[in-house]
């Protein structure tokens, strides 16, 4: 039964991201600055320890809960760029408005990033 329930997400999920040919020029974007958002938030708390309210550290929490936050950190993030470039290709002919939404949030994001580390 959960195999079927997974089918139905992630042929939903298709649907959605196929159906992007029909968004107007500020739906497309909002999408794909959202998408490149979640990219760039997987970038920035990849290898950052976060503390909770107790003071312990996420990597600890998620031991303990069985879950390993670098996987899931890598799977929103395959999930993110496998959607962009998705979203790229069935809107092929918008690329021009789709890259200018992309390396405009992506490239600010991504120097904010890189300075707070080093």
């Amino acid at each position: 039964m959960m195999s079927g329930d997974l089918q139905i997400l992630q042929d939903s999920f298709d649907t959605l991201f196929t159906s992007t040919l029909l968004f107007d020029q500020q739906s497309l974007a909002e999408l794909v600055a959202a998408l490149a958002q979640l990219t760039v938030g997987v970038l920035e708390g990849a290898g950052i320890p976060k503390k909770d309210i107790k003071g312990v550290s996420s990597k600890q929490n998620s031991a303990s809960s069985g879950l390993n936050e670098s996987e899931i950190l890598q799977a929103v993030n395959t999930f993110a760029i496998t959607r962009l470039v998705e979203t790229a290709l069935v809107n092929i002919s918008r690329i021009e408005m789709i890259w200018k939404v992309l390396v405009s949030f992506t490239l600010i994001k991504l120097f904010r990033w890189l300075t707070s580390i080093f």
